[in-house]
């Protein structure tokens, strides 16, 4: 499922029990990511699938939207 940005900025705003990831590169994230963003570069999802919180919503995020849907 997509969502826009300000779909998910609603979701923060009301504390919902959300798990942000964000698969951007690391330069990509030292311009500015969401607080609350756990950054996993898209080549490590595989390897790091166990340490996502399965009890909470888990959303991913990149700058298009393309890798986000490669992370799924």
């Amino acid at each position: 499922m997509q969502m826009t940005a300000k779909d998910l900025e609603q979701k923060i705003n009301a504390e919902e029990d959300v798990y942000i990831i964000d698969v951007r590169e690391k330069d990509e994230v030292l311009k500015g990511k969401i607080p609350e963003a756990k950054h996993i570069p898209l080549g490590e999802i595989t390897k790091r699938l166990s340490g996502f919180d399965k009890s909470k919503h888990n959303y991913v995020i990149c700058t298009k939207g393309a890798r986000g849907v490669d992370a799924l």
